[in-house]
């Protein structure tokens, strides 16, 4: 399945994401695909529980962008904070929801996108959402399987709400998305 995914999509308000938060991650992600030689319209392709390649699109970017993320560790993890929440959308028809509390062993909350914001807001209802993990890799599609295995571990931490756990992690340098359940 082909997709167009432009993350210009980010700037808009979000159930668990606000449109500032979202512009920062299109911005980020952007920053780490230019980092290492990639144009607007990259084709990444989306590999393990989903299979998919995806066109990533973004508006051009000016010279204080990069200074703005200087430190790609952390460009490039905003980056996939915002690529994972546009692939959850696109290809498992879910929406971040909400940002998980530090330790938990996982980044944010998603839901099913075709429930309304009501029925996701109300916890007498919370094993319709899910938790995603993000973790981005700059360059180095060797290390894309010790990493998914090393989140899947992390998830671990928050096994005992026995809810089901989205795990993506993104390489720009190929650039590719390796996209679990767990």
């Amino acid at each position: 399945m082909r997709r167009l995914i432009h993350l210009k999509d980010l700037d808009v308000e979000r159930l668990g994401i606000t449109a500032t938060r979202g512009r920062g991650f299109a911005e980020a992600a952007a920053v780490s695909f230019e980092r290492v030689g990639h144009k607007s319209g990259v084709q990444m392709q989306v590999v393990g529980d989903w299979q998919a390649v995806v066109h990533v699109e973004w508006e051009p970017l000016g010279e204080n962008a990069t200074r703005t993320w200087a430190d790609f560790y952390e460009a490039v993890e905003h980056g996939a904070y915002g690529l994972a929440a546009l692939l959850v959308e696109a290809l498992a028809d879910l929406t971040v929801v909400e940002r998980s509390v530090k330790d938990t062993g996982f980044d944010y909350w998603v839901d099913h996108a075709n429930r309304s914001d009501q029925q996701r807001l109300r916890r007498s209802a919370p094993s319709l959402r899910q938790r995603l993990e993000v973790s981005g890799i700059l360059r180095g599609k060797a290390r894309l399987s010790s990493r998914v295995a090393m989140k899947k571990r992390q998830t671990d931490r928050s096994k005992g709400l026995m809810i089901p756990a989205i795990i993506i992690v993104v390489e720009y340098g190929t650039p590719q998305a390796h996209m679990v359940r767990r």
